[in-house]
């Protein structure tokens, strides 16, 4: 099972601070061991400790960039540009999240919750930004914001695309 979500910030540096800062990454400690290629002794090196993306989480940048298509261009049937192709502003992530961080993920329902199977529903990372973040609408699609990122159920964003005849971006 998995669980795909969309995500949009302004910059590609403010998606990374945000994913390091919040439920999408943990800490980790490395202790390295290198081998001395004069003796072949091994030698343990310092603790590397930090934080990375969890196992399980795949992501990649909407249609490659990042850039969400909101209308088409129009070109002359020789091929000139009429008008360019209108984007959304800031960056736009596709994030699913399976196997171990969907085991860690998957959220307990509310006491009286019906489960409607809905990816902002099951997915503890949706819910904390649901419940702490500011839900707005743009262009009929609802949205959560919090830290300056903004959360989307991926079924919204396809339905968009489709209806505006532009590219949508999925996992196979």
């Amino acid at each position: 099972m998995s669980i795909d979500l969309i995500l949009r910030a302004n910059t590609k540096a403010d998606m990374l601070r945000w994913a390091l800062a919040h439920p999408l990454s943990e800490d980790y400690v490395e202790t390295p061991a290198v081998i001395d290629p004069e003796d072949g002794v091994t030698v343990i090196t310092p603790e590397v400790i930090g934080r990375r993306l969890r196992k399980g989480l795949e992501w990649s940048w909407w249609n490659g960039t990042g850039k969400l298509q909101t209308a088409k261009g129009t070109v002359e049937e020789d091929g000139t540009q009429i008008t360019a192709p209108k984007y959304a502003k800031g960056f736009v992530l596709l994030l699913r999240i399976h196997s171990e961080a969907f085991q860690q993920d998957k959220g307990e329902l509310d006491e009286g919750e019906e489960d409607t199977g809905d990816a902002l529903q099951r997915s503890k990372i949706a819910r904390w930004v649901r419940r702490n973040g500011t839900k707005s609408t743009v262009a009929g699609i609802n949205q959560w914001t919090i830290d300056g990122v903004k959360l989307y159920r991926s079924e919204d964003v396809y339905a968009f695309c489709q209806s505006r005849g532009v590219p949508a971006h999925t996992f196979l």
